[in-house]
């Protein structure tokens, strides 16, 4: 959950805003940040549509790089 912290402060709240938006203590947003804490799937999900990205993102997933797709990945996606 590292990227939770930039994504927070990227969009200008507070963990305290955070935690509200998500349903949660402050106190638990704050341990979903420093890793201590693991959010269930639900509040992934609420956590992902916060900050508009994807669950894998979140969770640390690289995101693919269009410059390692191949020709034929390219044409479908086009």
């Amino acid at each position: 959950m590292l990227r939770l912290k930039e994504l927070r402060e990227g969009l200008g709240h507070t963990q305290a805003k955070m935690a509200e938006m998500i349903g949660c203590l402050q106190t638990t947003y704050q341990r979903y940040e420093s890793g201590d804490r693991t959010p269930s799937y639900d509040v992934l999900l609420r956590i992902s549509d916060v900050f508009d990205v994807s669950v894998d993102y979140l969770l640390g997933k690289n995101v693919m790089d269009a410059q390692n797709l191949t020709a034929y990945e390219t044409e479908l996606l086009a």
